[in-house]
């Protein structure tokens, strides 16, 4: 059979397509020249001034394409990663100008790479950004304004590793031909800080910024002479957490602070103080007042808390020690009475001799 040059050409060809053909993957996502097509983060500010103190919220955003992420990204540490991309900014743990708040952080949402540490970014959804959609996955920061001025946000970073091509390996699997790695860009974010009015300000005022609300409470109604008590300031709030415990309470009757305690519940805190009951009697103090500055009103507020009192019964066996303050007015009326019995004696005795005297005349 003589040797086709042509007819072996052709069949070279037809077999270079079908192989081709097998390779390929039609549904695949269009390659790009960069990932920045695909993939975007974004620093966005819940508002763009606050109050020294006032405790306000940030959220770092990065909108994919997830089509392009599956078939392309590839896992920028050892472990695998829900969403593999490593967000990045200098000011994680916070600045000079604010404090960095520790919350709860999201529990069902994917994992990404945030600086060096891995945590969950939540779902929320689609978004349309220049008429094409993109998945959205955002992770809230929380701020404590340390000093007026204008505390800034570098613009936070999105590291993305990804391949243009894979092929499939028999023992390894799916293997990239290639490897870019880059580094995409976000945008800054500014937020002024304003110092508090002094306009009203409470004398007892510390710097607390927030809308909070006060309750008081002793932890018992009646207790033995010697024995302790509790008063519990509970302080809730947005920021009442991190805000300086007030001073300890000055105005105790029949009572003596021995130790001092704060803390943390959902939404705030609690201030304890352990009192000694020292005097048997009604025993009470007035809680300390806390003040803080509202920035939804633009106002100074503070609590105002009724008087507490304990009734302290004597220790079994021991004397009745009551307080001064039940005591002073009997033992006032009782040295009046023997006065009075011994000036009325006295005058007697006077009258008596003289009516005497006048007799004996």
């Amino acid at each position: 059979m003589p040797f086709d040059l042509k007819r072996l050409a052709a069949c070279a060809a037809s077999c270079g397509l079908v192989i081709a053909g097998l390779g390929a993957n039609p549904a695949q996502a269009p390659v790009a020249a960069s990932a920045d097509e695909h993939v975007r983060v974004e620093h966005l500010g819940a508002k763009d001034a606050a109050w020294q103190g006032q405790v306000f919220r940030t959220s770092v955003r990065v909108l994919v394409d997830d089509r392009w992420l599956r078939e392309h990204a590839l896992q920028p540490f050892g472990r695998d990663l829900g969403v593999p991309l490593q967000v990045q900014a200098p000011w994680l743990s916070g600045t000079d100008a604010v404090e960095a708040i520790v919350e709860a952080r999201a529990q069902d949402g994917p994992t990404f790479a945030l600086g060096e540490s891995v945590e969950r970014f939540d779902r929320v959804g689609a978004r349309l950004v220049d008429g094409r959609e993109w998945t959205a996955y955002e992770r809230d920061f929380a701020w404590r304004a340390r000093r007026p001025g204008e505390a800034r946000f570098e613009a936070p970073h999105v590291r993305v590793a990804w391949s243009p091509e894979w092929r499939d390996d028999a023992f390894q699997g799916r293997q990239p031909l290639d490897r870019w790695d880059e580094l995409l860009r976000g945008t800054e974010l500014a937020v002024r800080i304003d110092e508090p009015p002094e306009e009203g300000r409470p004398v007892e005022w510390d710097g607390a910024v927030g809308g909070w609300s006060v309750l008081a409470r002793l932890d018992r109604e009646q207790a033995e002479q010697g024995d302790e008590v509790v008063l519990e300031l509970a302080v809730s709030g947005e920021g009442a957490a991190q805000a300086m415990p007030p001073m300890a309470p000055r105005e105790l009757r029949g009572l003596r602070v021995l130790a001092s305690s704060s803390r943390a519940i959902e939404g705030g805190v609690v201030h304890a103080w352990q009192l000694a009951c020292d005097r048997a009697g009604r025993a009470s103090v007035i809680p300390p007042r806390v003040a803080w500055f509202d920035p939804e009103s633009g106002r100074y507020a503070s609590s105002s808390v009724e008087p507490l009192e304990v009734v302290v019964v004597p220790a079994p066996g021991a004397p009745r020690n009551a307080a001064p303050e039940d005591r002073a007015p009997a033992f006032v009326v009782a040295g009046w009475m023997k006065l009075a019995v011994a000036v009325a004696l006295a005058a007697s005795c006077a009258i008596a001799w003289v009516v005497a005297r006048r007799r004996a005349r």
